[in-house]
């Protein structure tokens, strides 16, 4: 379970890159140089956006465009972007009687531009707990120790080492993200612990491997101690 500074590296690149994307095609919607004319069907969000991005991938900025290796992973990320941080405006009205794919990954890659931000309900908070006490579990596992009923408790409650479970949970969520695991709107409230501050974006706010390996190496440090 355990982050190398590496593969986090590599990871936060990629979210960065899917975030730059999506705002990418929010801007170049009007110019009309995007595609929509594949039916995907039935075909899962990823798969979809994967073939998409394939497919439109000369019309993408230079620094848009994914490295070899990177397209499966990057499609995962973007499709789970879209779905569980953004929903659909309450009157679409965006597709033409055209022929354009309708597919859940297309729906909102068309509506990019007036998406609406979604906000984690109650049950989402309650399921993002769940999700950082199995990172905690997962962490402990990886050292070889129990985790004890003192630190499932006491953690999430500490100010600082509940924002390191946060920040290392995000992380690890991310990779499921990537491999297509996406635990749905629970992730968007742990972001939202870590990321924003009454009620908006922190200024200036950005993951980083640092932060994030400081927060194993003392989540690692307590779980140990105990």
């Amino acid at each position: 379970m355990l982050f190398t500074r590496e593969a986090l590296e590599d990871l936060l690149r990629l979210h960065d890159l899917s975030y730059g994307l999506f705002r990418w095609v929010g801007s170049s919607l009007s110019g009309g140089s995007l595609s929509f004319a594949v039916v995907h069907g039935a075909t899962d969000s990823a798969a979809a956006a994967e073939e998409w991005i394939s497919r439109n991938l000369d019309n993408l900025p230079r620094e848009l465009r994914p490295r070899r290796g990177d397209l499966v992973p990057l499609s995962h990320l973007f499709a789970s972007f879209l779905t569980t941080s953004f929903v659909l405006p309450a009157a679409p009205g965006v597709f033409r009687d055209d022929g354009s794919c309708r597919c859940p990954c297309c729906t909102y890659l068309v509506a990019a531009h007036r998406l609406v931000l979604r906000n984690p309900t109650a049950k989402d908070k309650v399921q993002a707990e769940k999700l950082q006490i199995l990172c905690l579990e997962a962490l402990s596992e990886s050292e070889g120790v129990p985790l004890s009923v003192e630190l499932r408790k006491g953690v999430p409650a500490d100010p600082v080492l509940g924002q390191d479970l946060a920040h290392l949970s995000y992380a690890f969520e991310l990779r499921r993200r990537s491999e297509y695991a996406s635990q749905g709107t629970a992730v968007l409230a742990i972001w939202r612990s870590i990321a924003w501050e009454n009620g908006r974006l922190k200024k200036k706010f950005a993951l980083s491997p640092e932060r994030i390996l400081e927060a194993q190496a003392r989540l690692a440090a307590a779980v140990v101690a105990a």
